[in-house]
């Protein structure tokens, strides 16, 4: 079964179930003020069937069923904000909704995040706010992939653009906690670095050996200025980002 609003895939449900709440599956997004159209697609197998759709403002506790059914919802522990250290970034290793297996979260100070997929080679989700609630994976089994827990959540990177011989080589935090993803594509070194400033993030790309044209997503919700959709990074000549949320 899968939730659609505006077109737009929110969650899914793998296999078939009870209708107990232990299979439920939640998602955070940021819907403007008006109308908006969803459609709920299943499949009815054989046996008992059931279906509960909710929803609830983050700020709220209690859940509102569109279906005639309601869903128990499995239990809900106390929330545990995973959060900077006063002016040091947090690292956040684990699976992200929106990002991959291989996804590494970034709350900056400031209340600026960012998770990073080693499969896709690319930034994928940059968000405000709070960054991750831990509760899921440190107080329950945490099958489940933790979602971003601020708002305005813009998606980078759906797929890997690099080629196909690229391989994701680590990262390094300078001393003041800030990350350089590392990827090496056959002779190219590719390193991106992130940092936050004034309410915004700040990327820089350099590139060891030769020059690489490199795919920057402009994404709805914010500005980029430093590059447009395709830049060429030359060795010896780093390239500035700035991203900022509209």
């Amino acid at each position: 079964g899968r939730l659609i609003v505006d077109d737009e895939i929110y969650t899914e449900v793998h296999g078939i179930g009870p209708l107990d709440g232990s299979r439920a599956q939640r998602c955070i997004n940021e819907l403007k003020k008006g109308p908006h159209r969803f459609r709920a697609e299943y499949l009815e197998a054989g046996g008992n069937r059931g279906l509960a759709i909710g929803w609830r403002p983050k700020s709220q506790k209690h859940w509102n069923w569109l279906t005639e059914e309601s869903g128990p919802v499995a239990q809900q522990h106390e929330s545990i904000i995973i959060k900077p250290a006063g002016d040091r970034p947090v690292i956040y290793r684990n699976f992200i909704e929106g990002a991959t297996s291989r996804a590494i979260g970034v709350g900056f100070p400031g209340g600026l995040n960012l998770a990073y997929s080693a499969d896709y080679l690319a930034p994928a989700l940059i968000w405000t706010g709070t960054f991750m609630d831990g509760a899921q994976k440190w107080l329950a089994r945490g099958t489940d992939k933790s979602s971003p827990a601020g708002e305005k959540i813009i998606p980078l990177a759906t797929a890997r653009a690099l080629p196909t011989t690229a391989r994701f080589k680590g990262y390094k935090l300078d001393p003041a906690g800030n990350p350089t993803f590392s990827v090496q594509i056959g002779d190219q070194i590719l390193l991106d670095s992130w940092r936050a400033e004034s309410g915004t993030l700040i990327r820089k790309l350099t590139v060891i050996g030769s020059a690489l044209e490199l795919q920057i997503p402009q994404p709805p919700g914010i500005t980029i200025t430093g590059a447009t959709a395709r830049a060429t990074l030359t060795p010896g000549t780093p390239l500035t980002l700035t991203y900022r949320w509209n």
